[in-house]
């Protein structure tokens, strides 16, 4: 068979567009493309003619893919014969194996990319073509072979018969276009053909009776194994090696040489170098590999569907954040799975699916806010991206890029609570002082009387109100970018204590607030200013959130012995409102209070405890609450001695 013959190729499938489909992707490999409509018309196409390669459906009426692979391994003849399967429903491995087990040399996932399909097409195409030349060439060399024979049985003393003969087996012998040695049985080699001095790089008269084992180098090969391999023209993959010590991959055929009485007298050996072709397919997977890499470790949800919206591929992200097993999704219809409601639990249709139209009309769709549903019945927020996927010009499926957003709604959240709390915060101020500074400057009241030295006493409030949250807000920036170092001295908790108290006591008083404080002298190397600052906002809070006639206490132990290294305890105790449960563990972020409406009725930014674990944290210490709903809170944090 010449290399322009062309071969026989059978595309099994029960739909026709199908058939055109695959009719358009091979077309262009210039073979003969033989259709069956189902397994019992395959079976018949098999009866009449050689195919170098079966693509076939796996879901089929009737007959289906599988039991058709296992009727066409039962015929001898068909064995050999490389089968594809070709399917866009049994994805699974389960399926995979079945296909693999009744002899499928690949199993491919519609929608499949159509150079790789023809590719591998090929190179059955050409195993098949390769293989028939070898039996050719095999058929060629033993009618020869007996031919000889024949003569030599008929004209024995006819020397010159035999010598025209053995002229002709020659020029076809060095004619052949694959690597042909002869050997012995003690693996001798007696001839070769001038293919075998370009594939190796020795000269037929430094190969003649050199020992075989020159193309294998330290590749130790018996005669027996050798002999093993032989096996009615089956050919098997070796590495070889040329005379300058490059290696290849060879594609290999070895059969015996017999003389006329049938004793075996030498090896005969046909080698092709196949390494571009290994390659290659060693390339395709590679990407394969590469591909399946870029969706395990991408950071965002990933998944694709094919044209009837069933998945077909999804990375481990996706259904983590879905609560899937991969396995569990693929091939089920992604839309009804995760994306079968709205946030307010109303339908959603498909129709108005941006994924839907994706593959109904080609467009690409980035939506910015809505949900899908877990597998639990939990819904999340996400922005996501459906890109069609296009294969000569039609929509065979679509990719969809995804995220959770549900960290920077929380986020929007707590800056849109911050600008509102405080615009608030701000403006209070202001307004108190630009209406204290009106009344003075346009003379409504005089500065020197009673009420003027009241508007005056209220612009100054809150001109200090105004301060404290700015120094707030850059004292928070500052403590946690590290700008402001700690000045650490020796310093007395009870001194602390008593400052900070004192500090708080005339707002206590205001609030009709008992504090109850138990110093203890304990020597501590802290930066005074900043821990007095920390019980300052711990007691401010706690007044302000206790009833009238309550009791806020402050207390401080030392924990551990003095030889040893220890902490001082201190506790901040009230009688307060207390805090939920689900409230305990943000507290202490930026912008956070238990109910925004506390910045209207109380004042402050919910930036005091962020600042105060800011300082706590600095100090290498911790700072924590607990707290009884209802009952009130227990605020601590330690410092080291």
């Amino acid at each position: 068979m010449t290399n322009d013959h062309k071969v026989n190729i059978l595309l099994v499938d029960d739909h026709p567009e199908n058939l055109l489909a695959l009719e358009a992707i091979l077309e262009s490999l210039g073979q003969n493309l033989v259709r069956a409509n189902s397994g019992e018309e395959a079976l018949k196409c098999l009866l009449d003619r050689d195919f170098a390669v079966i693509l076939l459906d796996v879901q089929m009426p009737g007959m289906d893919g599988f039991e058709t692979a296992e009727l066409i391994r039962l015929r001898p003849k068909n064995q050999q014969t490389p089968i594809i399967f070709l399917t866009a429903f049994h994805k699974n491995e389960q399926f995979m194996f079945k296909g693999y087990a009744v002899g499928a040399v690949d199993y491919m996932i519609k929608p499949f990319p159509a150079e790789i399909l023809k590719y591998k097409v090929s190179i059955f195409i050409n195993i098949f073509k390769t293989n028939a030349q070898i039996k050719q060439q095999k058929q060629l060399v033993d009618s020869i072979n007996l031919e000889l024979q024949n003569e030599i049985k008929k004209h024995r003393r006819t020397t010159k018969l035999l010598e025209i003969k053995q002229g002709e087996f020659k020029a076809i012998f060095e004619s052949i276009p694959d690597a042909i040695i002869l050997a012995d049985l003690n693996l001798k080699i007696m001839m070769c053909n001038p293919a075998f001095t370009t594939l190796f790089g020795y000269e037929s008269a430094e190969a003649i009776n050199q020992d075989y084992q020159i193309i294998w180098k330290n590749n130790k090969i018996s005669l027996t194994t050798v002999l093993n391999n032989i096996d009615n023209l089956r050919s098997y993959e070796m590495v070889y090696f040329r005379k300058n010590g490059e290696k290849f991959i060879g594609d290999t055929i070895n059969t015996l040489v017999k003389d006329a009485d049938g004793n075996t007298i030498g090896l005969l050996g046909i080698i092709r170098d196949i390494t571009s072709r290994k390659r290659s397919e060693e390339e395709i997977a590679i990407l394969n590999h590469q591909k399946s890499l870029i969706l395990q470790s991408a950071g965002e949800g990933i998944y694709g569907v094919n044209r009837e919206g069933e998945t077909t591929f999804i990375n481990p992200v996706a259904a983590k954040m879905l609560g899937y097993e991969q396995s569990e999704l693929i091939g089920k219809p992604m839309h009804s799975l995760l994306h079968h409601s709205k946030a307010d639990g109303s339908p959603y249709p498909l129709e108005e699916c941006p994924v839907y139209k994706s593959l109904k009309d080609g467009t690409i769709h980035h939506i910015n806010n809505e949900v899908f549903w877990r597998k639990n019945g939990s819904k999340f927020p996400v922005e996501y991206v459906s890109t069609p996927i296009q294969e000569q010009g039609e929509i065979v499926g679509a990719v969809i890029t995804f995220k959770d957003i549900t960290e920077r709604q929380a986020i929007e959240q707590i800056k849109n609570e911050f600008i509102a709390v405080v615009s608030h915060e701000l403006r209070t101020p202001l307004t108190a002082i630009h209406g204290a500074l009106h009344l003075l400057s346009t003379g409504l009241v005089d500065a020197n009387s009673d009420k003027g030295r009241r508007v005056i006493a209220i612009a100054e409030e809150n001109s200090d109100r105004l301060v404290r949250i700015v120094n707030d807000i850059l004292d928070l920036e500052r403590l946690q970018s590290g700008k402001i170092g700690l000045s650490k001295q020796s310093c007395n908790a009870a001194d602390l204590m008593v400052k900070a108290i004192d500090s708080m006591q005339e707002m206590a008083n205001r609030a009709k607030v008992t504090i109850s404080v138990s110093p203890q002298s304990i020597r501590l190397n802290v930066d005074s200013d900043r821990i007095v600052q920390v019980l300052t906002n711990l007691l401010s809070n706690a007044i302000k959130f206790s009833p009238e006639g309550a009791t806020v206490w402050l207390t401080v132990e030392q924990r551990g012995d003095l030889d040893q290294e220890s902490t001082v305890l201190f506790e901040v105790k009230d009688q307060g409102r207390g805090i939920p449960a689900e409230k305990i563990d943000t507290i202490f972020e930026r912008f956070h209070q238990v109910d925004a409406s506390d910045s209207r009725k109380q004042g402050g930014t919910g930036l005091g405890l962020a600042i105060c674990r800011s300082i706590v944290q600095q100090h290498g210490g911790e700072i924590w609450v607990e707290s009884v709903l209802g009952e009130g809170s227990n605020f601590y944090f330690t410092l080291p001695r």
